[in-house]
């Protein structure tokens, strides 16, 4: 499955999918109820704001989005003996650059 597809005018999208995510198994049958019904919504709804508002990403451009702006997660993976491959980065301020002696690269390790 392509993470970017193209509509019908040929227009560049970024494919957004909700059916992976599902309600935890913990959960008795009306709450699961509840649950798909608020995953549908939220769905629908992300579906109507990214035909309004969305942007189409140009060559050349990186759509960046902080983790804690979004919901998100990753399709499940299969490759042909081929490990998947995730790299994670950080953007951080000047003054984080400045109180580490001009060291950008700064381990966000605990």
């Amino acid at each position: 499955m392509s993470v970017i597809d193209y509509d019908v005018h040929g227009v560049q999208r970024v494919r957004l999918n909700f059916n992976n995510i599902s309600p935890i198994p913990q959960l008795n049958p009306e709450e699961v109820d509840r649950a798909r019904h608020a995953l549908d919504q939220i769905a629908q709804e992300a579906l109507r704001i990214g035909r309004m508002e969305g942007h189409q990403i140009l060559k050349g451009e990186a759509l960046l989005i902080p983790n804690d702006y979004c919901l998100h997660g990753r399709d499940t993976y299969s490759g042909d003996c081929i490990d998947r491959l995730l790299l994670r980065s950080y953007i951080i301020a000047e003054e984080m650059v400045r109180l580490n002696h001009g060291n950008t690269m700064i381990s966000l390790r605990i």
